[in-house]
């Protein structure tokens, strides 16, 4: 026989164990969950969403970069990122490199990227790839960009290796606007899991992001 007990009340059913339940009620949508000691408590499941929010943050203060380390590549494929910011300089660009850890991938040539926009069309194959053109450094300059990268993991074949895109607003020292898109690669196939987001000579001077992972 199994009892089940709550507020000093039993209930008697079919099995040997007791069960001990929580003495208030769960929120909507919490399930029980055992300690393996008969004492039952609500809990909440994690979500299932294949689309997760990761991080978020928002900064008034310059600095040299925004770091994106150790992402679990363990459960998400792919990474976007939000990102409105800009220079404390001004007609910076805004670049990106890949990390390993807290390695960063910085050999000459090792970056593909390729830009196409209503401005202008550039490609480069450089120690960083560039996700956003010369920008202007007042506050309702600089860049508004989303991100996506797809690191390489290992055991993924050499095709896989890291790449990525951005679809990057940018306004420009006069305060023009520009719209462009950004592919890069980082053409070595090693693992990576983490990105470096700076500007070309100064810091930046303002920013706002949010860090989604998409489930494998």
């Amino acid at each position: 026989m199994s009892t089940i007990k709550t507020n000093q009340l039993a209930h008697t059913a079919n099995g040997a164990a007791t069960y001990t339940l929580p003495q208030t009620d769960g929120s909507a949508g919490q399930v029980l969950k055992t300690d393996g000691s008969g004492n039952l408590s609500w809990v909440t499941l994690p979500s299932q969403s294949d689309c997760v929010k990761l991080a978020a943050a928002t900064g008034t203060s310059a600095v040299g970069q925004l770091l994106f380390q150790n992402l679990d590549v363990t459960n998400y494929r792919t990474f976007k990122i939000i990102l409105s910011a800009y220079p404390t300089v001004d007609g910076d660009q805004l670049r990106l490199r890949v990390l390993d850890g807290s390695t960063y991938k910085t050999g000459a040539g090792t970056y593909n990227w390729a830009q196409s926009g209503l401005s202008e069309t550039a490609s480069g194959a450089d120690s960083y790839a560039v996700i956003g053109n010369s920008a202007g450094n007042n506050n309702y300059e600089g860049w508004r960009t989303e991100i996506t990268y797809v690191p390489h993991v290992s055991g993924d074949p050499a095709y896989q290796n890291n790449f990525g895109f951005a679809e990057t607003n940018r306004y420009t020292t006069g305060n023009a606007h520009r719209g462009e898109t950004y592919h890069f690669k980082f053409h070595q196939s090693d693992v990576t899991d983490g990105i470096e987001l700076y500007a070309s000579s100064g810091n930046i001077a303002a920013y706002s992001y949010t860090l989604y992972g998409l489930r494998r």
